[in-house]
């Protein structure tokens, strides 16, 4: 509830209630914990994979959470096994009820090392009371400290790398959709451009080619038909058609001089519009070519940071 705080003093595990702790928190400390599947004998003996060192930092702090005394086993296993919900998510994405976990993470670890330091505080005590054993206590001291400023030291290091893996993540994805959003608008024009040469080219190597030169009689109405519709579509002067359609319906010899300079005229008309798009589509060419590079950086960005946040977890 909205009443509940996560700072929270150590005591017998009998002392804390469900009732204190949030819904969502009592559901994940009464789940029967789950067994971690056991790892493949054959898949071991073939390949030993290296495990990440900020992985196995992870695995450290959820250790230190284990050790801790004084507080409920449940509400322990529950933080520790379920980082992933809290401590691995970057800190501009939680919610109030995660940050009240990681709140609730930091006063555990902050227990373990108060109880290191006492443990170190009774070894100093013990090496001043007794001579004949100071030696050997004082060297326990030393390295009792040296292990609380090891883990102090692996907890910050730990948070800091997956803050920082999460943050390249969300980086990453939206530096590829601005990069595919700029392709498709970038190419847009290009692929019109290229569309219409297509259709323009087969248009004269086909259909304009039949009726020029009668080629085959079944398909001359067709042919004159389709040659008048795409001349339209690509907007050649409308007399010009007037006059080509009935010049293209007549065979070569039956066409007089008048007729074949019409003709004349829309070969003209339909190579000069080919080569403004040949001119487009050359121009875009290196344009289009950037932008596809951008996808692809943004593409191999975007995958680094995923296996690297993925081996943080």
């Amino acid at each position: 509830g909205s009443s509940w705080s996560y700072k929270f003093r150590p005591c017998a595990p009998r002392a804390h209630s469900a009732a204190t702790l949030p819904f969502a928190f009592i559901a994940s400390t009464t789940m029967a914990p789950m067994k971690r599947p056991a790892a493949s004998s054959a898949s071991g003996a073939s390949k030993k994979v290296a495990k990440d060192p900020l992985a196995a930092k992870g695995d450290e702090i959820a250790a230190m959470l284990h050790a801790a005394e004084g507080f409920p086993e449940a509400v322990i296993h529950a933080i520790a096994t379920n980082l992933d919900k809290s401590l691995l998510i970057p800190k501009d994405q939680r919610h109030a009820f995660q940050e009240e976990v990681v709140g609730m993470i930091e006063q555990v670890l902050v227990s373990v090392e108060k109880a290191l330091q006492s443990k170190a505080g009774d070894a100093q005590a013990k090496v001043a009371g007794s001579d004949s054993e100071k030696s050997v206590r004082e060297q326990a001291v030393l390295a009792a400290e040296a292990v609380i400023a090891e883990k102090v030291a692996a907890v910050d290091a730990a948070k800091a790398a997956l803050n920082e893996a999460a943050g390249e993540d969300a980086a990453a994805k939206t530096g590829m959709e601005d990069a595919k959003a700029e392709q498709k608008t970038g190419d847009a024009g290009y692929v019109e451009a290229a569309k219409k040469k297509s259709t323009l080219e087969a248009m004269f190597t086909d259909e304009y080619s039949t009726v020029k030169h009668w080629n085959s009689s079944n398909s001359w109405k067709k042919s004159v038909q389709a040659v008048v519709r795409i001349c339209k579509q690509f907007g050649f002067e409308p007399q010009l058609l007037v006059s080509a359609e009935p010049a293209l319906s007549k065979p070569p010899a039956e066409r007089g001089s008048f007729d074949n300079l019409v003709l004349q005229q829309l070969e003209d008309q339909i190579k000069s519009v080919l080569q403004q798009l040949g001119e487009t589509l050359s121009n875009g060419e290196a344009d289009k070519a950037a932008r596809a590079g951008k996808v692809e950086s943004a593409a191999a960005r975007l995958a680094s940071a995923i296996e690297r946040f993925q081996a943080c977890k």
